[in-house]
């Protein structure tokens, strides 16, 4: 698995399936005059050569900031995190696994 499958064979035209979905820079791929887009796509091919992993990341990074904030054409729909109200008295455990484990907890 590597960054430049999904940056490249999603976002780059001819794009994968998802082209249509996205139509960016355009429907069908017909006008790649964007400049949004030749800049992503410079961004991305050099990534994809680049074999200093600092490099190479600082340059993903520039491209997923083109995508999410410039031309705001992907989303994050979900974030690994969520609000949970506790009474202080509860004593849990963290849990390694991810997963609770309710019957470790204990009321002070």
């Amino acid at each position: 698995m590597d960054a430049n499958n999904f940056t490249a064979d999603v976002f780059l035209c001819p794009g994968g399936g998802y082209q249509e979905v996205i139509d960016w820079p355009s429907v069908g791929c017909v006008d790649l005059s964007d400049p949004q887009y030749i800049e992503y796509e410079e961004v991305i091919k050099a990534a994809g050569k680049e074999s200093d992993p600092v490099a190479r990341a600082a340059l993903y990074a520039r491209g997923e900031e083109i995508l999410l904030t410039e031309a705001a054409i992907l989303n994050p729909l979900a974030w690994n995190n969520a609000y949970v109200l506790m009474n202080p008295r509860l004593s849990i455990p963290v849990s390694v696994t991810g997963y609770e484990r309710w019957e470790k907890w204990e009321v002070k």
